[in-house]
């Protein structure tokens, strides 16, 4: 057929061009449907997905035991932080020995167990053996002999705050009665700034009766008496002997009293009467 037998062109009425439009518009629709399909189970997806994300977010905001509030992303696994802007606490490597030694310090801090007068006397006195010992409230006091030598050892200062306790004498046991045979040892607590003490003694005195002390804040400490030693402990919780920043200048006064009704009396100056320990500072 050529061209010039082609049949004349007809025009469509109205009727067949709506129903070419409508085959036209179901066929359309028909094959747009499963692209819709197809973007709606991606969207909820990605829907979950921000759901998860969301409660992960609200889960690390809430769940730092009390600390103050913070939000962090949740990086994926293996990756390392969510944006490289914020950063996790660091974690300690399980195999890093310099992270186990520092927890391990802070858990278990180290602490030297406190001096005894067993371990403080032979430095001192090597040999000697134990005498006598008496106790008080506060602490303990312990006589060490050796021949015509002696110490004693208070241990208020290692039970009080683990330091040494205090030595007194390295002296003859048959030493005259003097105003050093009553010097004492004032202390102060390395822990509690509201309690000192003050400490004297030694080998029973011959003929001595009585020994007291009168301090300046107007206590009298009465000395004990024993057979074979005696000890005078103070310690006071309160008043001006306990505050450091308060310069002692009455003297402390003695008074030894004798078996026939003879007295003797000794005023001991501070720093001077007051220091009389021998293995560590007043």
């Amino acid at each position: 057929m050529t061209e010039h037998n082609l049949p004349p062109e007809r025009r469509l009425d109205d009727q067949s061009r709506a129903r070419m439009r409508a085959e036209l518009t179901e066929e359309t629709a028909r094959s747009t449907t499963p692209r819709a399909r197809s973007w709606l189970v991606p969207a909820a997806a990605a829907a979950a997905v921000a759901s998860v994300a969301a409660l992960g977010t609200v889960l690390m905001t809430n769940g730092d035991d009390g600390g103050p509030d913070r939000t962090e992303e949740l990086a994926p696994a293996g990756s390392g932080t969510a944006g490289d802007q914020t950063q996790g606490p660091s974690v300690p490597d399980p195999g890093s020995s310099k992270g186990m030694t520092e927890q391990t310090l802070q858990a278990a801090p180290l602490t030297d167990p406190p001096a005894t007068c067993a371990d403080e006397v032979p430095a001192y006195l090597p040999g000697a053996a134990e005498a006598a010992r008496t106790t008080y409230d506060e602490g303990l006091a312990v006589l060490f002999t050796k021949g015509q030598s002696w110490v004693l050892c208070d241990d208020w200062a290692a039970s009080a705050d683990g330091g040494a306790p205090t030595l007194l004498g390295n002296r003859a046991t048959n030493d005259p009665a003097a105003e050093q045979t009553y010097a004492l040892s004032q202390n102060y607590s390395m822990t509690n700034d509201s309690v000192a003490q003050f400490v004297a003694g030694g080998p029973t005195l011959p003929g001595v009766q009585s020994i007291s002390y009168t301090f300046p804040d107007g206590h009298t400490q009465q000395a004990v008496m024993g057979d074979d030693m005696w000890l005078m402990a103070y310690v006071p919780t309160s008043g001006p002997l306990v505050d450091l920043e308060t310069a002692q200048t009455e003297p402390i006064h003695v008074v030894v009293t004798r078996a026939g009704g003879g007295r003797a009396s000794y005023d001991l100056q501070w720093g001077q009467d007051s220091c009389a320990q021998i293995n560590h500072g007043c």
